[in-house]
């Protein structure tokens, strides 16, 4: 959607917090139901990160947890893009909405 200005950011950040730990429980269930159906020898594997071992969630683990969260994930990440858009959109309109395009030539990023 398109951003939206910010009147409030602390009220703003903590809806945010609040409405994500409403998740919480629904993460947890998700675990509990794939750490159950998967036989455990099936829930991890090792793999190497930087010349060490390491045990990580296996494919089969990511893939039932990822299903059981039934497209959480996607709209979390959505609405972190979108609340990111209104921190910038309201950092811009506080800024005085200055003309961006003043910034193509001199405006560098290495």
């Amino acid at each position: 959607g398109q951003a939206k200005y910010i009147e409030d950011f602390p009220t703003f950040i903590w809806k945010v917090i609040e409405d994500t730990h409403e998740q919480v429980e629904r993460v947890f269930t998700a675990d509990k139901y794939c750490r159950s159906y998967l036989n455990p020898a099936h829930q991890y594997e090792v793999v190497l990160h930087q010349n060490r071992p390491r045990q990580e969630p296996s494919k089969e683990f990511t893939t039932c947890f990822y299903e059981q969260l039934e497209g959480m994930v996607d709209r979390q990440m959505r609405l972190a893009i979108h609340h990111l858009g209104c921190f910038w959109y309201s950092a811009w309109v506080d800024a005085g909405q200055p003309d961006l395009n003043s910034l193509k030539d001199g405006f560098r990023i290495d």
